[in-house]
């Protein structure tokens, strides 16, 4: 029964995205999205992923996703830089960080809570609350697939008591990936300017970057950057 449901879930998501592309591209130019907008524009093109829901959260979560992403495929949108957060006041020090390095086949399982998609780690029982939801990809496939694949999650080991750890999911922002640029220290927060990218394939990847223990409060700057193709 779950198979089906899964199945007709899926071909409902190709089925809206094939008519939204071919509706709405001819409704609207690049050219005339840029007048509008007054920004530099570009066709969206990314995936719609959710997984099948465990609790009435989750359902409410990945509908509210689908209501915010399907109707995007195949427009022209304008690049954003995204921050909710009031701009610092004190002058900015870098700070050093350092990527995680995860396997390929590692990611967060579909039944993940996006509601909250990243932050910092400041201790393990923290670390372990996102890392139990991280699954191997084809395991992730249970419709397809019988029994668990070699190459189980591994949870890396941190020294919390000499740093932090902050996370980004890549479908916080629906992102093919996502890279750190830079973290900055200010006199009362840590903000960290991450790209997520955007090309033809969706991912549920966790990202991680250490930095020097911090009790700070963590801020984000979303650059976001597309992959440029002819029209």
């Amino acid at each position: 029964m779950n198979r089906k449901i899964i199945l007709v879930t899926l071909l409902i998501v190709v089925v809206v995205s094939a008519v939204a592309y071919f509706v709405f591209v001819k409704n609207e130019t690049r050219a005339e999205c840029e007048q509008k907008t007054g920004k530099q524009c570009y066709l969206f093109k990314g995936l719609c992923q959710v997984g099948e829901a465990q609790s009435p959260s989750e359902a409410e979560a990945n509908e509210k996703f689908l209501k915010d992403c399907l109707p995007k495929i195949g427009t022209w949108q304008p690049i954003e830089t995204a921050t909710n957060q009031q701009e610092p006041v004190s002058e900015p020090r870098p700070v050093q960080f350092e990527k995680v390095n995860l396997h390929s086949d590692w990611w967060l399982k579909s039944s993940f809570n996006y509601s909250t998609c990243k932050g910092i780690f400041r201790n393990e029982n923290e670390f372990k609350k996102v890392w139990g939801s991280m699954v191997n990809a084809y395991d992730d496939l249970q419709a397809f697939w019988e029994k668990k694949h070699e190459n189980q999650p591994v949870m890396p080991i941190i020294d919390f008591s000499k740093h932090s750890v902050i996370w980004y999911a890549d479908r916080c922002s629906n992102a093919s990936f996502t890279t750190m640029k830079e973290a900055l220290e200010y006199d009362d927060f840590i903000q960290a300017h991450v790209i997520p990218f955007y090309s033809d394939f969706g991912s549920s990847d966790l990202n991680l970057w250490t930095i020097p223990k911090t009790e700070k409060e963590i801020r984000f700057v979303e650059t976001k950057e597309y992959e440029q193709r002819g029209p």
